[in-house]
């Protein structure tokens, strides 16, 4: 009971004595550190006292005597993170108990861990960063430095990432390094680069030739000009893949392949590197040539006469346009026509001489034949008799002459008897044959010499002779040489009587 200021007493026992509520700066504490713990109840009679049990066990008290925090201060250790519990007591004899309360041990401050989601970036991309301590008294305060320059600071009451976002380019690869702070404590992040890469540009698709031909093995190669190494280039033909070349230089990718027709295009070749961006170059396409097959040289006909035009026409049964025809003649290079249609090469030529009449021939040449050539072909003159028919008849009838003598001869011996020698000679001027065409003439010239004389036909055999004579025409004389006249002679020997 008190006793009021007019000296009327007053009862206190409607100010009844509340539960006491236990209260602390933090959840969360580490071994060795000083911890707050209050205690105050509400309602109650002055003064009150607070008496703080740690497991159960009263560790101090506090009276006061007004209406404010009675204040506890502990260290922790394994052994003293709780239950806390505060009872507090008046002169009324009444007792409260406040809640239960356990610190959540935690260690020091750990080292915060920086990571990105890439080692490797290019100039004007955004990349993250993240930084966390795995341990330390929250709230925790991160900064991000780049070349010992604060980027940025972010504030966690929560365990997890704080998340930076930077803006790639020359300047800003790194190094990057975060710095936590929680209780006064400070901690530093390992340090980190990016690796500045290029994405690789549009890679250029190159061939030896644009033109080939069936079973032919043909070289393609793909190369970027920019990018960071290593380089994967892949070949492509319709949209399948045919391989892949890695590159740790700046070089060609080769690739080979063997063409038909189903593999004449169209190629592409993609670039990719670490960067993780394809690019495509553009498509190419071979051109299936053909060899030249069954070149041939056509006439409409064979037989000619001086002063004619004649046409003579050059094709080939199979090949790759344009073709280009030459006509030749003796081996001797006459002329050339290139066609670019599925048609004939005609050349015209003048029959002359007998120069003019062959033998020809046709060279075809096109992108992928050197040559391809005909059969040789001949003009030959209407009613033209050939030399070796020329000299059949004029030897002809000089060997028949010589026969019609020796038999006359015979004839003669046999009906007069041997009464001497009789020389009969024939001379024969033959003369060629004259630029006209005309047969060769023949002139005959006969002498006969009978030289009547005793013969003794025991000590000589009869003897009858003809001479027949091949001399040159000089002029109109006959030239009577021996290097000039050839002769046969014929001997005929009777029999004795």
């Amino acid at each position: 009971m008190h006793q009021r200021a007019d000296g009327k007493s007053t009862n206190n026992k409607g100010n009844k004595l509340s539960n006491p509520v236990l209260t602390t700066e933090t959840s969360e504490s580490v071994i060795g550190r000083n911890e707050t713990i209050r205690c105050i109840s509400a309602n109650g009679s002055l003064p009150i006292t607070y008496t703080l049990f740690l497991n159960k066990t009263s560790i101090g008290n506090i009276t006061v005597s007004e209406r404010k925090n009675a204040t506890f201060y502990v260290i922790i250790h394994h052994n003293s993170t709780g239950p806390y519990m505060c009872e507090a007591n008046n002169t009324a004899n009444k007792t409260k108990k406040s809640n239960t309360f356990n610190f959540v041990l935690k260690d020091e401050l750990s080292n915060p861990v920086l990571t990105t989601e890439t080692s490797e970036s290019v100039t004007g991309r955004n990349e993250t960063i993240r930084c966390i301590s795995a341990n330390g008294f929250l709230p925790i305060t991160y900064t991000l430095f780049l070349n010992k320059t604060s980027k940025g600071v972010i504030t966690l009451s929560q365990r997890q990432n704080a998340t930076f976002y930077v803006i790639i380019h020359q300047n800003s690869t790194g190094p990057y390094q975060c710095k936590a702070k929680a209780a006064n404590k400070t901690k530093k992040s390992n340090t980190f680069n990016f690796v500045l890469k290029d994405e690789v540009s549009n890679p250029v698709l190159t061939t030896e030739t644009s033109e080939s031909v069936t079973g032919r093995n043909e070289t393609i190669r793909c190369i970027s000009a920019n990018g960071s190494l290593p380089i994967t280039y892949t070949l492509f033909l319709h949209q399948t893949r045919k391989g892949d070349i890695t590159v740790s230089e700046h070089k060609e990718a080769t690739f080979y392949v063997i063409i038909n027709h189903n593999s004449t295009g169209p190629y592409k070749c993609k670039a990719n590197n670490t960067v993780k961006n394809d690019k495509y170059s553009k498509q190419f396409d071979f051109v299936l040539k053909e060899y030249l097959v069954n070149t041939s040289i056509i006439s409409k006909s064979s037989v000619t006469a001086e002063g004619l035009k004649e046409n003579l026409h050059c094709v080939s049964a199979q090949g790759s346009l344009p073709i280009t025809y030459v006509l030749l003649r003796n081996g001797s290079d006459l002329g050339n026509i290139t066609v670019t249609e599925n048609k004939q090469a005609v050349f015209n030529i003048n029959i002359a001489n007998t120069q003019s009449l062959g033998p020809y021939r046709c060279r075809a040449n096109n992108s992928v034949t050197n040559e391809s050539l005909s059969e040789e072909f001949s003009f030959t003159f209407q009613g033209a008799v050939s030399s070796k028919v020329l000299i059949l008849c004029i030897l002809l009838p000089i060997f028949l002459i010589a026969l019609i003598l020796t038999t006359c001869l015979l004839i003669y011996k046999s009906r007069k008897g041997p009464i001497g020698i009789l020389s009969i000679n024939k001379m024969y001027e033959v003369q060629p044959a004259k630029e006209t065409g005309t047969t060769d003439s023949m002139q005959e010239r006969v002498y006969a010499d009978i030289r009547p004389e005793e013969i003794d036909m025991e000590k000589q055999p009869e003897e009858n002779y003809s001479i027949i004579l091949f001399s040159e025409n000089t002029g109109d004389k006959i030239v009577k040489n021996e290097d000039s006249v050839e002769y046969t002679e014929i001997l005929v020997r009777g029999n004795n009587s």
